[in-house]
């Protein structure tokens, strides 16, 4: 999650207003549209990979949407193989979170009807595109659900709906484990690097911390 949150765990006085006000300020990754949609058939076209969308070429056709404009990143949520379960596919497509700030004041259960006519809008357009871009994918494929920055948000823990918690990106400092509270670390992917490989990263950092960095290069230096 967004290391802002951390805000709201520790007392007032704990940390620097320096410090508080940079961890507030963080910037986070891009934020997305995910469509899930499962298919009657195993798609064989996402077998053992995935597929990367670009701009439509059909652009001014009736169908084209904004959306169009975006990369598209496909990849299948099922192995399938087994007739009586429907393979499937998830979709993500970058947005921005100005795209649903409008209804995140309100709670889930409580969000204006044109909230859910933007998702319904989110996931014709882009079931609509894979068909046409990518039919061995798109057809005989049916919208399942679709989640929205907001949803991200609500269920990720990040502040503005961000896929890989805090931006790394050139002027923007993020936070290193230690802080000025004894025995407490931040980390976790949005500190030291996005994704999979940050988090272990930034695990490595803490465990540096903790045990001293020259005896954690020693070790794994030792295992070469």
């Amino acid at each position: 999650t967004h290391p802002g949150h951390f805000l709201g765990m520790v007392p007032e006085g704990a940390l620097k207003p320096a410090f508080r006000k940079r961890l507030r300020g963080l910037e986070e990754t891009v934020s997305a549209f995910i469509l899930y949609a499962a298919s009657d058939g195993h798609c064989e076209a996402l077998e053992g990979t995935n597929l990367l969308l670009g701009r439509s070429a059909a652009a001014g056709s009736s169908w084209n949407s904004e959306l169009a404009a975006r990369p598209l990143f496909v990849t299948a949520s099922s192995v399938g193989g087994q007739e009586t379960v429907p393979s499937g596919w998830v979709a993500i497509c970058p947005a921005r979170w100005q795209e649903t700030a409008a209804w995140s004041g309100a709670g889930r259960d409580r969000r204006e009807p044109d909230y859910r006519e933007l998702k319904e809008r989110v996931a014709a357009d882009l079931l609509e595109r894979i068909r046409r871009q990518a039919p061995e994918v798109g057809e005989g494929a049916r919208a399942v659900a679709v989640a929205t920055p907001l949803t991200l948000r609500d269920f990720a823990g990040s502040p503005a709906g961000g896929l890989y918690g805090v931006k790394p990106k050139v002027g923007q400092y993020n936070p290193q484990p230690a802080v000025r509270i004894p025995g407490l670390y931040l980390t976790g992917q949005a500190t030291a690097a996005p994704g999979v490989l940050g988090a272990a990263i930034s695990a490595f950092l803490t465990c540096g911390h903790l045990f001293g960095h020259d005896f954690l290069r020693k070790e794994v230096l030792a295992c070469r």
